[in-house]
């Protein structure tokens, strides 16, 4: 495969990052908090580990985005509804050291690691 659509693919995986970052920094401003189960480890943004859709969506992010490697068209490139299982492929977790939100992106293809924090 290109190293183009690699780097198209990484650009979009840290677009989605960013926004999912700013819904959650958004929702603690609002509510004092962060979702539960948010820890120290690395979890996957999914409705089996951290399932950030119910608090998030619509309020703070109309949508969750997804991986770029987990949907063949853009019209499935997001979850917008919290009642069919999903798994973004980004993973967050709290950084032990700052207390700041950390997300990353385990699939980076041009890069070796995608990762924003607050």
């Amino acid at each position: 495969e290109d190293i183009i659509a690699m780097r198209t693919r990484d650009n979009m995986r840290i677009q989605n990052l960013n926004s999912i970052l700013h819904a959650l920094i958004k929702y603690k401003k609002h509510t004092g908090q962060l979702p539960p189960g948010i820890t120290s480890d690395w979890k996957s943004i999914s409705n089996t580990e951290i399932a950030l859709c119910s608090y998030l969506i619509p309020a703070y992010i109309l949508a969750i985005p997804l991986d770029p490697l987990n949907y063949d068209d853009q019209s499935q490139s997001t979850i917008s509804t919290c009642f069919t299982p999903y798994d973004t492929s980004y993973q967050l977790k709290i950084s032990a050291q700052t207390k700041k939100l950390q997300l990353r992106a385990p699939n980076a293809e041009a890069k070796n690691e995608l990762s924003v924090s607050e």
